[in-house]
């Protein structure tokens, strides 16, 4: 189905309602424990380093709702999200959907925004996606032009 047509065929429930999306951001962490101490008047401070030209990071992955948080997780230090990492997310997400929004799990059954990175377009997924029922929009851009299109042809 295209989106044209989600856009369309809702008229008593809203699409935006309907909306799972997930985002991944890396995180950076310094925890450098600073010590406090007494300096007499005209003593100058201790010099502190500059942080490492590689510093730590953890990637963070999170999923929601237009009613709100679904599920986050975070990844070891220095991994990033593989093809069979996010399968394993979307198990997770759908358990916790399914508790926490029966409703749309349900009935209105959700639809999958995500962007085109190379994980979402594997193999792995596309098949997760149609085993789990979801059906996934296209980049938000290609939806904006689209809905662009609806409004220029109504107008005619």
């Amino acid at each position: 189905m295209s989106s044209l047509h989600h856009l369309i065929r809702n008229k008593n429930e809203s699409i935006l309602d309907r909306i799972l999306t997930c985002d991944e951001k890396w995180i950076l962490y310094d925890n450098r424990k600073r010590k406090r101490i007494w300096l007499d008047k005209g003593e100058e401070p201790q010099k502190v380093l500059k942080p490492e030209l590689h510093q730590k990071k953890i990637m963070l992955t999170v999923w929601w709702t237009s009613r709100g948080l679904v599920h986050y997780d975070f990844l070891p230090p220095g991994k990033t999200i593989t093809a069979d990492y996010y399968c394993l997310e979307l198990d997770t997400v759908m358990k916790k959907l399914a508790v926490q929004q029966p409703k749309l799990f349900h009935r209105l059954k959700p639809l999958l925004l995500q962007d085109n990175s190379e994980v979402h377009a594997a193999q792995n997924t596309s098949a997760k996606l149609q085993e789990s029922g979801l059906e996934a929009l296209f980049h938000p851009h290609i939806v904006l032009t689209w809905l662009q299109q609806i409004t220029i042809s109504f107008r005619i």
